[in-house]
């Protein structure tokens, strides 16, 4: 039986607009596109996660909205993950970081 890694995504807009990053070359599933979010922790909320790993991944913060779906995916190499995907609700503000 496969290993369930619950993980997290948003559906960021702007008008007509909706963020959407592509995968590298060297990740798996490469020149996918997909929301920003990530694994859940141990104990974590969806919300939680969320909020989590829009801090970590686009230095934001964002107040999270309803649950958009729900959806699993069993990958040939890897584990299944069930994937929450979460609307942003108003008030997403980025903040100031170096260009690396």
């Amino acid at each position: 039986m496969a290993k369930r890694i619950n993980v997290v995504g948003a559906v960021l807009t702007q008008g007509t607009k909706v963020l959407a990053a592509q995968r590298g070359e060297d990740m798996s599933l490469a020149g996918m596109w997909e929301f920003p979010g990530g694994k859940m922790e141990q104990g974590e909320t969806p919300q939680e996660a969320l909020r989590r790993e829009l801090q970590e991944e686009l230095l934001c913060t964002a107040e999270i909205g309803e649950k958009v779906t729900t959806t699993e995916h069993d990958y040939d190499f890897r584990d299944l993950h069930p994937h929450d995907v979460l609307r942003h609700h108003r008030g997403l503000r980025a903040h100031a970081h170096r260009a690396c």
